[in-house]
C-alpha cells in the first residue's frame, strides 16, 4: 500500500521527490519533501563497520563506515583539493592538523578547537564531544589523544556520527537541543578536472531541523581560529626528521592583520595578514543576515553568548566568528552554508613559514588573485561542484565490479592526494626547462615522518590514481625527473627533502618541500625499475604517443645505467644488487626498496622488479622499432631468468638473496618477493617469473605466511617453517606494509585466485579502517598479530590500492580508463 502511494506521488512530483521520500523513510521520519529534512544518513547504524545505507543527495545506496566513539580515528578527513593545502575535520567536531597556511612539515596544529555552536532558548550547545589530540610528529608512534575540552557554561554533543567519504564529511550531532544539527563539509575534488580541483576552500552546509511541534528561534555560529593556531605545536614530542637541516628565517616580521567586512555576495569577513602573506574569507552563501566577531575558540563563556553577541577582535589574533539567527516553524528545516576560502600563495622549501629554503608559488595563485576571488567562485558554483562530486562517487559506489567495502576504501584512499601533494608555478628557482602549464607537481613521501618530494620508490607504487584522474600532474612530475636525470642515466631518487643526497657517506638533506634539489639516494638497485614503471604506466594508460617519443631516450638511458651497476655479473646483473658499496649513507652495506636489511648478490624482490623493467623497456624498444636493442633485452631477460632459477629458487619460494662468490644467502620467505610479477602482469606483459614458480610461491605464502598472525595477513618475512623471524630489525618481527599486501592480494587475482586475493585485501582494509580507524592516517606498516601501528603516517604509497579495479577483472591497468571502465565512468559523471 505504501509503495503504491509513493509511486503515485512520484508520478505527480517526479523522481527527485521519490528520492527524498526514500531517504526520509530510512531515517525514521516520514514527512513531505518541503518540510523538515532527513538526516544526512540513517541514525543508529553500527559503528566502525561497513554498512550499506541511503544518503542525502545520492540516488542509490552507498557503502560507508560510521565512526562514533571508539575506535577514534587518529586523523580526521582532510578538507582540501589538489595542491591546496588541507584542514582536518576531526570526528570530535574539532579542527585538527592544518597545512592551509603552509605549515607543511611538521603539519600545523593540532588546532583542537570546535567550529560550530547552536543556541536555542537561552541554552548553548557547542557541537563537539570535546576530545583533543596530541600530534606525534615522526609517525613512529601511535597518535596520542589529549584531555577533553572543558567548555564551561555550555553543553556539548553527547556523541557525533561521522561519515567521511573524501572529499565530503557528513556529521550528525546528538544533543538534547530542540533543533537537531547535521553538517556536510566538503572541498572541490573532481576527477578529470584539475582546475576545479585546485580551489583552496571548503563549504560547510549546516542543516538545522525542528522536529518538534513548536516554533524555535536561535543562533548558529561558526568559529575559525587565527593564524597562530595553525602553527605546529612546539610542546609535542619530536619531530625527529631523518638527517635534514631545517634552516630558520631570521628577523621574522610580526603579524599585521587587517580585516574587512564583505557585503553582498559573499557576505562575511576577509582577514588578511599583510606581513605573512596569508589570508582567508569566512562568509555565508545566500541572503541570511549575519553577525561577525572574533574567534570563539575553546572559551565556553564566549560560546554561551552567541545568541546575543560575538566577541570583539581585540587583541587581534586573526580569528573570526560568523553567526546566523534562525526562526524555525514546527517541522521546518533551514540550511546555512558557510564558505571558508584560504590563500597563502608562497611556501618555503623548509616546510614552514618560519623556515628558510627556496620560495615557491602555489599553482592556485595563478587562477585566483586573493581569498575573496576564491570565495566568490565557491559561492557561484557550490551547487554544481557538489553535484559533480556526488555523481563521480556514485559511479564508484555502484560499480558492479567492486564490493561495497572496496568502493568505500577507494574513495577515501584519494585523500592522500590533498594530504601530500603540492604544485609550484614555473617560476625561479625552477629552471627554464619547466613549461608554464606544467609547473612542478609532486607528492611528499610522508609530511609527518620522512618528508621529501617525489621519492622514487614511493611514486613507483603510489601515483596510479594521478595517472587515472589527473594525468597532467604525473606528467609534470616526470618532466622534472627527466630534467634532473644525471649524466650517467641515473634518475633522481627524489626532487628534494630530508634524504636528498649523500656526501662522503653521510646523509645530508635539503628543505623538506624543495623541488630543485634532486638527490642520488641510496637504493640504486631499484631506481631504474621505479622510473620505468612510472613511464610505462603513464603511456599504457594514456596512450599519448607524444609522451612516448619525449621520454624514450630517458627510459633507454635509465635502462643502460641499470645494466652497468654490477659489470662482473654480465647480463645476469638484471637480477642482482649493484657492486658492493655502490650506495653509501645509510651504512656500509647496500639495500633496496625494502630498506630494513642489507642485500647481497642475486636478489628475488629487486630482481623481479628489474625483470619487469626489462620487459617494459623491451616493449618500448619494439614500438620505437629499436630492433637491436629489443634483441639485447631478450638476452638480458634470459640471463635474469636463468640466474633467478639457479641461485635463488629453493623449491617452494625464492631466497631473499644469494651471493655465490661469498656464500652469503638469506633463506626466508620474503612475502613481497612477487611485486615484480604484479607490475609485469598489471602492465599487460608476461610475468617476471615462470608461471609454475609463481603458483608455488603463492601457495607457500598462503600456507606459511597467512597463518603466522591472528589477522590472516602475512608479515614481511616468515621462516621456512612458517613462523615469525625474531631477529628482523627495521619494520619489526610481525609487521607488514600495507602496499605490499595490496600487491600480494592483486598478484593472487592476476594468477587466477580472485576470491582469495579479494579476501586478503578485505582483511587488510578491515584492520585498517574498521578495527583501528586509520582511514585518513596514511599508515604504512601494521602488526600482523594485533593490527597496531608500526612505522609511518601519511604515506601515499597506499594509493596503489587503485590497482584493484583492474586486478579484480584480471585486466591490465589501462582497462578502467577505456569506455565503460570505472575511471572513464567517474570522469564522465563528474563533468559539467
Amino acid at each position: 500500500m505504501m509503495k503504491m502511494r509513493i509511486l503515485r506521488l512520484r508520478n505527480i512530483f517526479g523522481k527527485q521527490f521519490l528520492r527524498a521520500v526514500v531517504v526520509v523513510l530510512v531515517g525514521g521520519v516520514c514527512v513531505s519533501s518541503h518540510a523538515v529534512g532527513a538526516t544526512l544518513f540513517p541514525a543508529g547504524l553500527p559503528a566502525a563497520k561497513w554498512s550499506e545505507f541511503n544518503a542525502v543527495g545520492y540516488t542509490r545506496p552507498v557503502t560507508g563506515i560510521i565512526y562514533r566513539g571508539d575506535p577514534r580515528p587518529p586523523s580526521g578527513m582532510p578538507l582540501g583539493g589538489v595542491a591546496t593545502g588541507c584542514l582536518d575535520l576531526e570526528t570530535a567536531g574539532t579542527l585538527g592538523l592544518s597545512s592551509i597556511f603552509n605549515h607543511l612539515t611538521p603539519r600545523g596544529g593540532p588546532i583542537n578547537t570546535p567550529i560550530l555552536g547552536i543556541s536555542v532558548g537561552g541554552r548553548t550547545w557547542v557541537l563537539t564531544t570535546g576530545q583533543t589530540k596530541n600530534y606525534i610528529g615522526t609517525g613512529r608512534e601511535p597518535s596520542e589523544f589529549g584531555p577533553d575540552l572543558a567548555l564551561e557554561g555550555v553543553e556539548k554533543a553527547r556523541s557525533i556520527d561521522y561519515w567521511g567519504h573524501y572529499p565530503i564529511a557528513d556529521l550528525e550531532y546528538q544533543t538534547d537541543a530542540p533543533v537537531s544539527v547535521g553538517l556536510r563539509a566538503w572541498a572541490p575534488f573532481i576527477p578529470g578536472d584539475v582546475a576545479d580541483s585546485n580551489i583552496p576552500g571548503a563549504v560547510f552546509e549546516v542543516r538545522l531541523r525542528n522536529h518538534t511541534q513548536s516554533r524555535h528561534t536561535g543562533t548558529i555560529a561558526f568559529s575559525f581560529p587565527g593564524f597562530d593556531s595553525h602553527k605546529t605545536k612546539r610542546d609535542r614530542k619530536g619531530p625527529v626528521w631523518v638527517g635534514a637541516p631545517n634552516p630558520s628565517r631570521p628577523n621574522l616580521p610580526s603579524h599585521n592583520i587587517v580585516r574587512k567586512a564583505l557585503s553582498g555576495t559573499p557576505a562575511g569577513v576577509w582577514v588578511n595578514d599583510l606581513n605573512w602573506k596569508m589570508s582567508y574569507v569566512l562568509a555565508v552563501i545566500g541572503d541570511d543576515k549575519i553577525r561577525t566577531g572574533g574567534e570563539l575558540g575553546t572559551d565556553g563563556r564566549k560560546w554561551s553568548s552567541i545568541q546575543n553577541r560575538l566577541p570583539n577582535t581585540a587583541p587581534e589574533t586573526g580569528g573570526a566568528s560568523l553567526a546566523v539567527d534562525f526562526d524555525l516553524k514546527p517541522r521546518e528545516e533551514k540550511v546555512v552554508r558557510y564558505v571558508l576560502a584560504w590563500y597563502a600563495p608562497e611556501w618555503n622549501g623548509g616546510g614552514r613559514p618560519d623556515t628558510g629554503g627556496n620560495s615557491y608559488t602555489h599553482m592556485y595563485a595563478k587562477y585566483y588573485p586573493d581569498a575573496v576571488a576564491v570565495a566568490k567562485r565557491l559561492v557561484k558554483d557550490h551547487q554544481k561542484l557538489l553535484k559533480r562530486i556526488i555523481r563521480w562517487q556514485e559511479e564508484v559506489y555502484n560499480s558492479p565490479e567492486l564490493p561495497g567495502w572496496l568502493a568505500d576504501s577507494l574513495i577515501n584512499n584519494l585523500h592522500m592526494i590533498t594530504r601530500t601533494g603540492i604544485w609550484a608555478q614555473a617560476k625561479p628557482p625552477i629552471g627554464d626547462w619547466c613549461k608554464p602549464e606544467d609547473g612542478i607537481y609532486a607528492l611528499n613521501e610522508s609530511p609527518r615522518g620522512c618528508s621529501q618530494m617525489d621519492t622514487s620508490p614511493n611514486s613507483a607504487v603510489g601515483t596510479l590514481p594521478l595517472v587515472y584522474l589527473f594525468p597532467e600532474l604525473e606528467r609534470s612530475t616526470l618532466r622534472a625527473v627527466k630534467a634532473y636525470q644525471f649524466p650517467d642515466g641515473r634518475p633522481p631518487w627524489n626532487l628534494g627533502g630530508c634524504c636528498a643526497r649523500f656526501a662522503d657517506g653521510i646523509a645530508c638533506g635539503t628543505g623538506y618541500w624543495e623541488l630543485v634539489e634532486p638527490g642520488r639516494g641510496w637504493q640504486s638497485v631499484t631506481n631504474g625499475p621505479n622510473h620505468m614503471i612510472r613511464l610505462d604506466r603513464y603511456y599504457l594508460v594514456t596512450q599519448d604517443d607524444k609522451f612516448f617519443k619525449e621520454f624514450y631516450d630517458s627510459a633507454k638511458r635509465n635502462m643502460e645505467w641499470t645494466m652497468n651497476l654490477r659489470p662482473n655479473y654480465g647480463l645476469s646483473q638484471i637480477a642482482a644488487m649493484p657492486t658492493q658499496n655502490t650506495d653509501t649513507g645509510e651504512g656500509p652495506e647496500d639495500t633496496e626498496w625494502f630498506e630494513d636489511l642489507p642485500y647481497y648478490g642475486y636478489v628475488s624482490h629487486a630482481g623481479g622488479l628489474r625483470m619487469a623493467q626489462a620487459r617494459m623497456m623491451r616493449r618500448w624498444a619494439e614500438k620505437m622499432r629499436d630492433v637491436e636493442y629489443a634483441k639485447n633485452l631478450d638476452a638480458v631477460l634470459k640471463a635474469g631468468a636463468d640466474a633467478l632459477e639457479q641461485y635463488l629458487w629453493n623449491g617452494s619460494y625464492y631466497l631473499c638473496y644469494h651471493e655465490p662468490e661469498t656464500g652469503r644467502r638469506r633463506d626466508a620467505i620474503f612475502t613481497i618477493q612477487l611485486d615484480g610479477q604484479y607490475f609485469a602482469r598489471s602492465h599487460g606483459l608476461a610475468g617476471a617469473f615462470p608461471e609454475d614458480r609463481v603458483a608455488t610461491v603463492l601457495q607457500t605464502i598462503k600456507d606459511k605466511g597467512c597463518t603466522v598472525g591472528d589477522l590472516g595477513i602475512p608479515p614481511n618475512y616468515v621462516s621456512p617453517e612458517g613462523t615469525a623471524i625474531k631477529d628482523i630489525g627495521g619494520y619489526g618481527t610481525y609487521n607488514y606494509v600495507n602496499f605490499t599486501v595490496y600487491y600480494l592480494a592483486m598478484a593472487y587475482m592476476y594468477e587466477g585466485q580472485r576470491e582469495f586475493g579479494l579476501d586478503l585485501l578485505r582483511k587488510c582494509q578491515e584492520v585498517y579502517s574498521c578495527r583501528f580507524a586509520y582511514t585518513w592516517d596514511g599508515r604504512q606498516a601494521l602488526n600482523a598479530e594485533t593490527g597496531s601501528p608500526g612505522l609511518g603516517t601519511d604515506y601515499y604509497m597506499i594509493m596503489c590500492l587503485w590497482g584493484a579495479p583492474a586486478a579484480v577483472l584480471g585486466q591490465d591497468i589501462s582497462a578502467p580508463c577505456k569506455p565503460g571502465g570505472l575511471v572513464y565512468r567517474m570522469i564522465q559523471a563528474g563533468k559539467r
